[in-house]
């Protein structure tokens, strides 16, 4: 039997098989729409394929050093907080981001999951059973993915919960109208500056209020505040007041609020302007967390334009190489916000494989070769192949040498 130790539990194949079938469902539905988006600036789906795949090769090495010095029980328990860089997207990207570079692997090599050596299956095993601790103690209540939760993505304490309460006030038409344009302008500057994706971003909630309204918090962190910028092109001179900012609204008379695994906010009526009945705009400073005024808005909304346009300068001559780099680097590194718990950061080699430069990355970038898109392929085939052969594959009891 395959079987992997993990703290005071054994996890075997059949439990393996069950979390990568009920993972497989919940990136179905969430990566099925993130293939309807277009990008015009970069290869999105290409730059997917070769950090998944990469993440497949060598994120084990990354996890196992990383639980060396912390477990993440300890991780869950204490990273669970307002500003926290260890979201529900980053959470759910430990297992997803292997999981899918092993479909990607073997949808190239015949579709054949029992050529996967043993010692690879363990890994697997090892990276879903440090996820499974994980997300269990982060999120306390026995489900494993906001999905299970039907969408809720109560991630606050209650103290800062109650922080966020205090901050709230009442805006006139403009101010309102202020906060959501800032809003919006730094939320576009944080996707730009990641090559398109949500990771600067996390959207949470609902949580209910006495009076029958609920409280959304949408958070942006890792803006370019002059100090320690994410990646080369992040270093801008348009410069933030604060590396962190979020912005908190309280909604009456919704349908429902709801979220995904990727911590993007779903709300029926979809516009919930009209909805809004209270706000707070909130910063961290050197560990403290402290409440904006509308005034202080116009420094971020500086900001976020004058960064937005000097990140598309910079970003719009890449080459088709230099973008898909550029986004496996976002996908792949954005791993440092758990080895910088623990000092590691400087000793791990965010590089993608030899072989996948030479292979993978080549071929996409020059558009040859029908295999390497083959992974879309498969996660587009439709509802009776999928219920009979999940996205993620599971581990058969066989093993063969391929």
């Amino acid at each position: 039997m395959d079987t992997i130790k993990g703290k005071n539990q054994d996890m075997d194949i059949d439990e393996t098989n069950n979390l990568i079938l009920k993972l497989s469902k919940t990136f179905d539905n969430l990566f099925i729409k993130r293939l309807l988006v277009e990008s015009k600036l970069f290869p999105v789906n290409e730059y997917i394929i070769v950090a998944c795949l990469n993440s497949y090769m060598k994120f084990y090495q990354q996890l196992k050093l990383v639980n060396e010095k912390i477990s993440p029980e300890k991780i869950g328990k204490y990273h669970k907080k307002l500003f926290t860089e260890i979201t529900p997207l980053q959470i759910f990207d430990v297992q997803m981001f292997p999981l899918f570079g092993r479909t990607i692997y073997y949808c190239q090599h015949g579709q054949d999951p029992t050529c996967e050596s043993h010692e690879k299956f363990q890994e697997i095993q090892f990276i879903l059973n440090f996820w499974k601790r994980l997300a269990k103690t982060y999120y306390r209540t026995g489900a494993l993915t906001i999905e299970e939760m039907d969408g809720v993505a109560k991630i606050l304490p209650e103290t800062d919960l109650n922080f966020v309460k205090d901050q709230l006030f009442i805006p006139d038409k403009a101010e309102l109208s202020k906060i959501k344009r800032v809003s919006a302008q730094l939320e576009v500057y944080c996707f730009m500056d990641e090559c398109e994706t949500r990771m600067k971003i996390s959207d949470h909630g609902p949580y209910e209020l006495e009076n029958g309204e609920c409280l959304i918090v949408r958070e942006m962190i890792r803006l370019y505040d002059g100090k320690n910028p994410q990646w080369a092109w992040s270093e801008t001179n348009a410069i933030a007041p604060t590396s962190k900012i979020a912005f908190a609204f309280t909604l009456k008379d919704m349908n429902r609020v709801w979220f995904n695994d990727w911590g993007t906010l779903f709300t029926d009526p979809v516009d919930y302007s009209k909805n809004i009945t209270s706000t707070a705009i909130l910063t961290q400073e050197e560990g403290k967390n402290r409440s904006l005024d509308i005034e202080e808005l116009k420094g971020y909304e500086d900001f976020a334009q004058k960064a937005l346009i000097e990140l598309y300068r910079k970003m719009t001559p890449w080459s088709r190489a230099e973008k898909i780099q550029a986004g496996a680097w976002v996908y792949n590194k954005n791993f440092d916000r758990f080895t910088n718990l623990v000092g590691l950061t400087d000793q791990i080699d965010w590089d993608l494989t030899e072989e996948i430069k030479q292979n993978e990355f080549k071929d996409l970038v020059n558009k040859v070769g029908k295999s390497v898109y083959s992974p879309l392929t498969w996660i587009l085939r439709g509802p009776k192949s999928k219920l009979k052969n999940p996205t993620f594959f599971l581990r058969k009891n066989e093993e063969k040498t391929c």
